[in-house]
């Protein structure tokens, strides 16, 4: 092999590597950069309001066919309460008649604060309905708080993924390069 073949060789090598470490790095500064993110979930169950006795078999024969669980949602989601955007979510189980508040956020305070608010503002609706049934909260939404590392795990998997392919098919089209240059 000449000098000058050799020069280009170690010259495309170099360049293979360059380019092999930025797919690396995109890859490495996807999975790592990311906000880290809290959640916070406060359990509503629904009740009868404590009304006449003689009713309160009726309110719960009401409650378990389940149309109450998702008007009472529906009243807990439309409430008027600050906007934090798509961070509140309501769910629900109607089997149980339970409704589940959470909220995802950047700092634990902040998803505590959406699901208490979004909360509060749903009782606070329910109370000026009238119906006779009333949102009883299963402790507090600082009760059920965690730290969720990623929110977008999906992305940084696919991410890291992606990176090692793409580096793994650079280094393979350099060695046969190599061996095209050598011939």
């Amino acid at each position: 092999m000449s000098a000058t073949a050799t020069r280009q060789s170690r010259l495309f090598s170099a360049v293979a590597a360059v380019i092999v470490g930025l797919i690396v790095f995109a890859g490495a500064w996807t999975v790592l950069d990311h906000d880290p993110a809290w959640q916070s979930e406060l359990v509503v169950a629904i009740l009868p309001s404590s009304a006449d006795p003689t009713y309160e078999a009726v309110y719960y024969q009401s409650l378990s066919q389940g149309a109450i669980v998702h008007t009472m949602a529906e009243v807990i989601r439309t409430a008027p309460s600050p906007d934090y955007g798509n961070l509140v979510d309501v769910a629900i189980t109607p089997e149980a008649s339970v409704v589940t508040v959470s909220a995802v956020g950047p700092d634990k305070a902040l998803a505590i604060r959406a699901v208490d608010d979004r909360f509060t503002a749903g009782d606070l609706a329910v109370q000026t309905l009238g119906v006779p049934y009333r949102l009883r909260a299963l402790g507090t939404a600082a009760d059920r708080v965690e730290f969720i590392d990623s929110p977008d795990g999906a992305r940084a998997i696919v991410a890291f993924g992606g990176a090692i392919a793409s580096a793994l098919l650079v280094a393979a089209a350099i060695a046969w390069l190599r061996r095209e240059l050598q011939r």
